[in-house]
């Protein structure tokens, strides 16, 4: 008969800290969680080489979540150059968004369309509008 009160006490102990030791473990996760650094932004670049090597197109993006931003330069070899921003989202493999670029001495803004594969994007300046540009450029290591 003594022995009942004894292993009635020893199960509510044993229940009560199994039960703290439970609740203290998902406040650690919590907080371990909480704690994790936001991801880090990817950077993704491309080049290409026109006209003999005497053009020149650089492409490099910024990605934080959907967000994109970047630069397009376009260098060609006996005209005024063009060097811009890129400012957009993706969805899946396709950026859309604004380039506001300089060129001939007048800041202006196109939309811009961009489609990534693993080896390349393409750029299409001004999509389904007089003056569409589009360029090809191959993924490199960025500088």
């Amino acid at each position: 008969m003594k022995k009942i009160p004894f292993i009635a006490s020893f199960l509510l102990v044993v229940f009560f800290s199994c039960k703290d030791n439970h609740q203290k473990t998902t406040e650690k996760a919590t907080s371990t969680e909480e704690k994790q650094p936001p991801l880090a932004p990817q950077k993704l670049c491309f080049q290409a080489y026109e006209d003999n090597h005497n053009d020149i197109v650089e492409l490099a993006l910024n990605f934080k979540g959907d967000a994109v931003t970047g630069i397009y330069n376009w260098f060609p070899a006996e005209k005024d150059k063009r060097e811009g921003k890129i400012l957009g989202n993706k969805a899946g493999k396709t950026i859309k968004g604004d380039y506001t670029f300089m060129q001939e001495g007048k800041q202006q803004k196109q939309p811009v369309v961009i489609k990534l594969t693993d080896s390349s994007a393409t750029i299409t300046t001004n999509p389904d509008m007089e003056g569409e540009v589009k360029l090809k450029v191959k993924k490199t290591y960025c500088r």
